[in-house]
């Protein structure tokens, strides 16, 4: 197994992974702990300092993610990973800055999920057009994508906050690409001659 396919299968680990403990503290915080979220309790700092690793490891799976090569390397996939990853980098930032400054981390916020989500569109689309990925796996980083203008952002609008559930949600879209990058990965290993493992497509 390549290095790249190595990287593959530890980000899409790490995706896995971090998903599923920011499930747990997304549910956590909506139904038994809302203090997790008061900025005033002592949790607040101690929720930040765990989700900011949690954030780590997925800006580690969507670089992951990219080194498969499932969205190729047209517009759409260059211009997706530049935007998720610089969206994904803000929001570590901003996950951070808001346990010292919650207004400064609220406004960072506002500028790194809306980029997220444009940049899982954009490689959405990508990865639909290359057609190494299919069945459900393909719908993956389009649905990651998409979640966030339909689900996150009108939730966030309703609850005039952070909604726990519509982020766990978010949360529940990335654990499965993370799934879908974890098997399409393993199949490439055991199958060289596949499409992904010879050519790269230009969208």
């Amino acid at each position: 197994m390549s290095q790249s396919k190595d990287f593959v299968r530890t980000a899409s680990t790490l995706l896995i992974i971090s998903s599923l403990i920011e499930i747990v503290i997304g549910i956590t915080t909506s139904f038994f702990v809302p203090a997790l979220a008061d900025p005033k309790s002592p949790l607040f700092f101690g929720s930040g300092a765990i989700l900011v690793v949690m954030h780590v490891l997925v800006f580690i799976g969507i670089l992951g993610f990219w080194m498969s090569h499932a969205s190729g390397h047209g517009r759409f996939a260059y211009s997706g990973m530049v935007i998720a990853a610089l969206g994904y980098f803000i929001l570590i930032l901003a996950e951070g800055i808001l346990r010292f400054s919650f207004d400064l981390g609220n406004n960072l916020f506002g500028i790194a999920v809306p980029l997220a989500g444009v940049g899982f569109i954009l490689l959405g689309i990508a990865v639909i057009r290359t057609k190494i990925w299919s069945g459900w796996h393909k719908w993956m980083p389009l649905l990651t994508g998409l979640y966030i203008p339909i689900v996150l952002l009108p939730a966030f609008a309703l609850a005039q906050g952070p909604s726990f559930p519509a982020i766990t949600g978010l949360s529940c879209c990335r654990l499965a690409l993370g799934i879908a990058l974890a098997q399409a990965n393993q199949s490439e290993a055991m199958n060289p001659n596949s499409k992904a493992a010879q050519s790269v497509p230009v969208n």
